[in-house]
């Protein structure tokens, strides 16, 4: 590659500069028979080495080709990330639901708990009440007394 970027080379040293390519290359050309006069090249020709219009379209190729693929790549992440910020904004929401539910259910829980202890006082009571119907004999209308194993309704 011979263009102005590529002129630093063998540990730093300039091997050439562009008069000495434009005259190495006029010489080479004039061997070849190939030579073109002035009048032949155009303003921009004058200025441009071939070689180097080559290496520049290549890098600028090249370059176009890394765009493109950084482009596509950052299409990707972009689009990546759009899923995960949408999931992370259900995630929420399905938190939020899950914490509204937990909260019912903590709820309705106390509720039963409280529900299961006044029917635990009840039964306990009722119980005692039967205990005492049953044990305690009962007179009847004709005054006798009924067995203390016997119950009427």
């Amino acid at each position: 590659m011979t263009s102005e970027i590529s002129r630093v080379v063998n540990n730093g040293k300039q091997t050439t500069t562009m008069a000495e390519e434009t005259a190495t290359m006029e010489k080479e050309s004039a061997m070849d028979g190939t030579a073109m006069d002035d009048a032949m090249r155009t303003p921009k020709m004058k200025n441009i080495n071939v070689a180097d219009a080559y290496d520049w379209k290549h890098l600028a190729a090249t370059s176009e080709k890394e765009v493109l693929i950084a482009q596509a790549g950052l299409e990707r992440e972009r689009r990546k990330n759009r899923r995960l910020e949408s999931q992370l904004g259900q995630s929420a929401v399905g938190w939020a639901d899950s914490n509204q539910h937990c909260q019912a259910l903590l709820n309705s829980n106390f509720v039963l708990s409280q529900e299961i202890q006044r029917l635990r006082f009840t039964n306990e009571a009722l119980e005692a009440v039967i205990q005492k119907l049953f044990i305690a004999p009962r007179p009847r209308e004709d005054d006798k007394r009924i067995a203390s194993g016997y119950v009427t309704v």
